[in-house]
């Protein structure tokens, strides 16, 4: 009987986490911020059935056992570090978490910086609070050159006229699942080669403004898709090929576009001078 009640409780807890879970959390299990409102019952013990908010410290308080910090957290995680605490007085705690409503989100960091990956943000977080929370951006951080990409496009945003020179204009608000790229700084300049293709790549096929662009040093698949204005409604990204010429060989590069929108930083592959990128149009 207890076992079929513990799973009674247990699927009902994943049934409730799974339907109150906010709309834009994507991949993963949700990370609990400052400000989410989460639900907290404990079968059997009425008493300490509660509603609580995650404070700007990242805490919450709770009957028994006083302050426990909760941000970053998964809800499953917060229940085990409960049930934990709780056992000092309550025999075998059933614990059920659930969010209520949020008010943090979640945006990705990709980059040779310290906080790389998922950060979770409060609402209405500007440009300007972003950067104060990630910290001193490093000095081989290109900022002229790095961006923020939202619904697979590239914004308008310039880091470097936004803390060095003060620009407002720029302090943009963030908004879920926004993903902000920081480029390194190129390296020095090589020799410039004599033939004029082998300073210039191509890009071709169902993208918006289609030919010739100059290399840079340390360029991606992903920064010449965006230098052509990205992908058309009628592409087939995840079927991308980047032509490379090795001597008097040709070779053919397989690139997954649509796993890069979805962070494959490994798909992002580095370009050499005269490749060709050529996004194919879509079968259906």
């Amino acid at each position: 009987m207890h076992r079929i009640k513990q799973f009674m409780v247990v699927s009902l807890a994943v049934v409730i986490y799974l339907g109150l879970a906010p709309p834009m959390v994507q991949g993963g299990d949700y990370q609990i911020g400052v400000g989410d409102k989460i639900n907290i019952s404990v079968w059997g013990n009425k008493d300490l059935n509660s509603t609580v908010i995650v404070r700007h410290d990242g805490k919450i308080s709770f009957p028994l056992i006083g302050e426990v910090v909760a941000s970053n957290l998964t809800p499953l995680q917060l229940r085990e570090e409960l049930s934990r605490l709780l056992s000092e007085y309550v025999n075998n705690p059933e614990v059920t978490v659930t969010i209520q409503g949020t008010k943090s989100f979640s945006v990705y960091i990709y980059g040779n910086v310290p906080k790389s990956g998922a950060m979770n943000i409060k609402g209405n977080t500007n440009m300007l609070q972003f950067f104060s929370v990630l910290g001193p951006v490093p000095e081989h951080i290109d900022l002229k050159h790095s961006f923020l990409i939202r619904n697979n496009k590239k914004l308008d945003i310039d880091f470097y006229r936004l803390l060095k020179e003060g620009d407002l204009t720029q302090n943009q608000f963030l908004k879920p699942d926004d993903t902000i790229f920081f480029k390194d700084k190129p390296a020095a300049p090589q020799a410039v080669a004599a033939n004029p293709f082998e300073t210039k790549l191509r890009v071709i096929g169902e993208v918006r403004n289609p030919g010739g662009f100059k290399f840079e040093e340390g360029i991606t698949v992903l920064d010449a898709i965006l230098k052509a204005g990205g992908t058309t409604p009628y592409s087939r990204p995840s079927a991308t090929i980047v032509t490379r010429r090795k001597g008097n060989k040709i070779e053919e590069i397989r690139v997954n576009l649509e796993a890069i929108y979805q962070g494959a930083i490994d798909q992002n592959i580095k370009l050499e001078p005269g490749d060709i990128i050529s996004v194919p149009e879509s079968l259906f």
